[in-house]
């Protein structure tokens, strides 16, 4: 955190071609994703230390006199964690109940030095009531006791620009693979993506190319006497009319129902999640049987 640049040994990912090993894969992919959380706090970090020698505005929120509270308690899942109050003047505008600053799970930075050195905690706790006071509840990270830490001795601290706890969970899963590489599943599609993406689906070989595409060339339940469409044909289903989708959704739909692993991603607000449903929805309407009543699989993040 040192330094503002990016590390010269961060090697890039591969878009087209294969890694050599899962080893390779995992340990491209955590540092990859580790430094897309800390690019933006190291910048921070940065800027603030830059900003306190040249005595300009800060960059982000400081908080000012921050100080641990005596002893600490225990919360379920969290373990040990100590109630540390903040200075509350130029903060009386906020509205906490509504603000995401200190949001639950984000990682702190804390320093007596301008930030030359940081000692990092979590929000292990967000009571409004107590932001309205000036408190909140964090736990140190690496096991370091807070009770050690005089009351009297006045920190800065910040919040960190990336929501730690989105990232924490993958890192230390991707930390786990980079030790137990052959832990990594899908590797056969994830190695080689080139020569393993567009293998077929097993249910197109026991049932047929032939698909019932109502819902998406019509609404459901309407008159429709060309819903069926052979997705064996690329052709017929380039021309396939579809006013409920755009050519980006059509395009992400034919992918996941003809390939054994597929990959949509877009901004928000592109219908990911739509096209999501519409997969379901034709898997169930045409493969039901063939899927021997096996449950379908759907885990959302946040939806």
């Amino acid at each position: 955190l040192k330094e503002a640049s990016l590390p010269l040994d961060l090697d890039p990912n591969i878009v087209k071609g294969s890694f050599i090993s899962e080893a390779s894969y995992a340990t491209i992919q955590y540092r990859l994703l580790r430094e897309d959380f800390i690019h933006p706090l190291r910048c921070a970090l940065h800027k603030l230390r830059v900003d306190n020698e040249e005595e300009n505005e800060p960059c982000m929120t400081v908080y000012q006199n921050v100080r641990f509270n005596q002893g600490s308690t225990c919360l379920p899942g969290s373990g040990s964690v100590f109630r540390v109050s903040f200075e509350f003047k130029g903060l009386k505008h906020v509205k906490w109940d509504r603000s995401k600053r200190l949001t639950f799970g984000s990682l702190l930075c804390l320093s007596t030095d301008s930030f030359q050195k940081v000692l990092f905690a979590t929000v292990a706790e967000r009571n409004t009531d107590d932001l309205c006071n000036g408190i909140i509840a964090v736990k140190l990270v690496n096991n370091i006791d807070g009770s050690s830490l005089p009351p009297e001795l006045p920190f800065e601290m910040i919040d960190s620009p990336g929501y730690y706890a989105a990232y924490s969970p993958v890192l230390k899963c991707l930390k786990n693979l980079c030790d137990k590489p052959s832990l990594l599943p899908f590797s056969k599609y994830l190695l080689c993506p080139s020569s393993r993406i567009t293998e077929v689906p097993e249910y197109l070989y026991k049932d047929g190319y032939l698909m019932d595409m109502q819902g998406i060339v019509c609404a459901d339940g309407a008159d429709c006497d060309h819903s069926f469409v052979d997705v064996s044909d690329e052709r017929s289903w380039s021309e396939m009319t579809t006013p409920l989708l755009d050519e980006s959704q059509k395009a992400a739909l034919y992918s996941a129902l003809t390939r054994k692993l597929a990959i949509i991603q877009g901004p928000p607000g592109t219908g990911k999640s739509y096209i999501g449903v519409k997969i379901v929805q034709l898997l169930l309407k045409n493969y039901y049987h063939a899927l021997h009543h096996l449950p379908i699989v759907v885990i959302c993040y946040t939806n």
